[in-house]
């Protein structure tokens, strides 16, 4: 059997959609459920997943307390019957044969004795009026790294993508797997780190490699804006030094340096204070170009764009690690990135 697990936190329009393309799945020669964990007060989840329910793919609701997505994916795990867990995002549509691939990537890797971690592919849905920051989106390496699963590699169904590739937006792995490595880290409750935290311990108990398989395919339908991008890269700064302190050796294989010593900390703030007003004008220039036309550039200009942005996303992460350095909140500085995008439209 495979386990469908999707968290979710007050998106029931999200869910319902997912669930929709779920509930379509053909399902022949194995056995499916779909557990939906709900992070906090139910906001109509239980009624969608009353809606999709059926005899060939039953679906199940669980309220809990707002904890934040690792936990919420222990409580699915807890109650899972399947000997795969298949992840998901709440805002992914699952392509026709979604359960198929994966349950098929699964039982080919355990009659060859393999255990593996399955990511599927999941193409960001188009949105109009298309502009540039969605084309960023899609074709760079701006949230995903799906942009350089190219070459060789891609054409190798046994090349492994490496553990920081297993973001659990849409990824399998047996279930004994989760069980064994301690399942997912429940103090790490912001949806940063905690899904490859988890699979750097799978695969370091297990040597399991994080395998490709597109045809395993959902559709993301999340639209970033620039603000809230933006505000994302301080979050990650901000809880790289909490990963550290839950899980150093994965901190340390991610980052090189530890966001827990201190000539670290003190080189990001005098980063913060020393480029502040550089990296306003980076930000203010990104989030103008933000807002083109995708259209308006060409390849050459989609990568010029690109590496400015990542000026602006090394600055928010120093500062979000110098605040957690202080012992700070995690606090995105959303006013002053607000004055920053009203500036830039305004030009």
């Amino acid at each position: 059997m495979i386990t469908v697990g999707i968290p979710t936190h007050a998106r029931p329009d999200l869910l319902d959609r997912c669930l929709k393309s779920l509930a379509a799945q053909r399902i022949e020669g194995f056995d499916a459920e779909v557990i939906v964990g709900i992070d906090g007060a139910d906001t109509g989840e239980v009624a969608c997943a009353e809606r999709w329910s059926c005899e060939a793919l039953p679906v199940r609701a669980i309220p809990g307390d707002h904890a934040g997505p690792a936990a919420t994916r222990n409580r699915i795990i807890d109650a899972a019957r399947g000997e795969t867990l298949l992840l998901l995002n709440d805002d992914v549509e699952a392509a026709p044969g979604l359960l198929t691939a994966h349950h098929e990537a699964q039982r080919e890797l355990s009659e060859r004795g393999r255990v593996a971690m399955v990511l599927g592919s999941a193409p960001w849905a188009i949105v109009e009026p298309d502009r540039v920051l969605d084309r960023l989106t899609r074709e760079t390496s701006l949230i995903f790294f799906y942009d350089q699963m190219t070459g060789a590699g891609a054409r190798d169904p046994d090349h492994d993508w490496g553990w920081r590739h297993a973001w659990t937006l849409n990824l399998s792995l047996p279930m004994r797997c989760i069980a064994e490595a301690g399942g997912f880290c429940e103090s790490m409750r912001r949806p940063v780190y905690e899904d490859i935290e988890l699979a750097f311990r799978v695969r370091a108990r297990f040597g399991a490699p994080t395998l490709y398989r597109p045809s395993a395919r959902v559709t993301h339908h999340h639209r970033y804006e620039p603000v809230a991008l933006l505000a994302r890269e301080y979050v990650l700064g901000h809880q790289s030094r909490r990963l550290a302190q839950v899980a150093p050796e994965c901190a340390r294989e991610l980052f090189r340096e530890s966001p827990l010593d201190e000539r670290v900390v003190q080189a990001a703030w005098r980063r913060v204070g020393g480029e502040r007003e550089e990296a306003a004008g980076a930000v203010e220039a990104f989030i103008a170009h933000a807002h083109e036309p995708a259209s308006s550039v060409d390849a050459e200009g989609l990568r010029i764009r690109y590496e400015k942005y990542v000026r602006c996303r090394s600055y928010l992460r120093a500062m979000g690690l110098a605040d957690a350095g202080l012992g700070r909140e995690c606090a995105p500085p959303i006013p002053w990135l607000t004055e920053l995008e009203a500036c830039a439209m305004a030009h």
